[in-house]
């Protein structure tokens, strides 16, 4: 009976004068031809399965290489069910990237778009083509031919609330600016950075029901500030939780590249923000030099008289992007270098230290243009 219900599922899909044929069609015809008496003439073949003779011939002929590409798929991808196999500029970049992320996804690795670009660009460089780059293109097509999408774990919705930001920008921004020059304008502002923290989602095949896990809690404050065209930015701030963190034991803070400053919670006080920038304004005296300090004001930022050459007047996404890139790398490389290790555990051993050399890093990545854009962005 399944000889028979065989027969009727060859002849129905052959049964149109032009026919492609699947994947799992083409495997089925050569599986009927594996069980004809050998020897059978291919025009014989062709006759009793009710196919072409050249498609007959040209699956024979691609017989192992029909059989090693449907090896590499899992069940339910949608390279089961093309009818041609539909190959991007560089096939051998293709399917080792495709390989790669079946491995890091039995390993539980989450991975979005610029960490596959990334490594499709390390593949190919492994692989001698040194003229291969990962455009956004390719990307595009590189996941629809091999079925995976990006599946958001959960996600956050920021607001912010603008109400007479354009007549202030309009008015009393423009008469401000007006007085300085653009190296002498700053903006200051600080960020929140769970420094272990993953990426929230991950590429994955499509019918794959992705998990979370917990998120790592571990978290820093940023200060960054900047001049206007990028020329000058200030040495990071970062506040932690421990005023003598275990994992920097024996490491000079004067050898840091960042200003590392502590407090219970890991927030911005008043009393860092003053000695911050009295710090700053003292060093300003100095060189005689005076500058404009736009910030918002939050009430960790006190209005502060006592500053002689800083101009303070109360009214940043790129360092986290940079951040973020930094993290990547090192999950991957750990990743890679042992066969046991998971993402989870990987991010669980990034210390305070490994952060605040990732943050400095991530911030001397920024390039002056990113810098001077933001400012433009914002209208300034």
């Amino acid at each position: 009976r399944s000889h028979i219900l065989r027969d009727q599922f060859v002849k129905e899909i052959i049964m149109s004068k032009k026919v492609s044929l699947m994947l799992p069609q083409k495997l089925e015809v050569l599986d009927r031809v594996r069980k004809e008496p050998p020897g059978t003439p291919l025009r014989e073949l062709a006759r009793r399965l009710n196919i072409k003779k050249l498609m007959l011939a040209d699956l024979i002929a691609n017989k192992q290489k029909l059989h090693d590409t449907a090896a590499t798929l899992v069940k339910g991808d949608a390279g089961l069910h093309k009818k041609r196999k539909r190959e991007g500029k560089d096939p051998e970049v293709d399917h080792a990237l495709l390989m790669w992320f079946q491995r890091a996804s039995i390993k539980g690795l989450p991975l979005n778009g610029p960490i596959l670009k990334a490594k499709a660009e390390s593949l190919a460089c492994n692989l001698s083509r040194s003229d291969f780059f990962a455009t956004d293109e390719w990307f595009s097509c590189w996941k629809v031919c091999h079925n995976i999408v990006y599946k958001r774990i959960h996600g956050e919705l920021k607001t912010a609330d603008l109400e007479g930001t354009d007549y202030w920008s309009k008015t009393k921004l423009q008469e401000l600016l007006s007085s300085y020059n653009t190296e002498d304008i700053y903006n200051m502002d600080e960020m929140g950075l769970y420094y272990c923290a993953t990426p929230d989602g991950s590429m994955v095949f499509r019918k794959t029901v992705l998990s979370g896990s917990k998120k790592a809690m571990d978290r820093i404050t940023l200060l960054v500030c900047a001049n206007m065209n990028g020329s000058n930015r200030r040495k990071l701030l970062v506040i932690g939780k421990s005023q003598r963190p275990r994992r920097m034991k024996g490491v000079d803070p004067a050898t840091l590249p960042v200003t590392y400053k502590s407090n219970k919670t890991a927030w911005m006080t008043g009393a860092i923000f003053e000695d911050w920038l009295t710090q700053w304004d003292k060093e300003l005296v100095r060189k005689g030099h005076t500058i404009l300090v736009l910030v918002d004001n939050a009430l960790v930022h006190p209005s502060i008289s006592m500053l002689k050459n800083i101009c303070l007047q109360m009214i940043h996404r790129n360092l986290k992007h940079y951040y973020r890139e930094e993290l990547r790398k090192r999950i991957i490389d750990a990743i890679i270098s042992s066969t046991q290790a998971t993402v989870v555990e990987v991010a669980r051993h990034i210390t305070l230290l490994d952060a605040i050399g990732m943050a400095a890093k991530a911030w001397d990545s920024l390039k002056p243009a990113t810098i001077s854009n933001c400012f433009c962005k914002a209208g300034f």
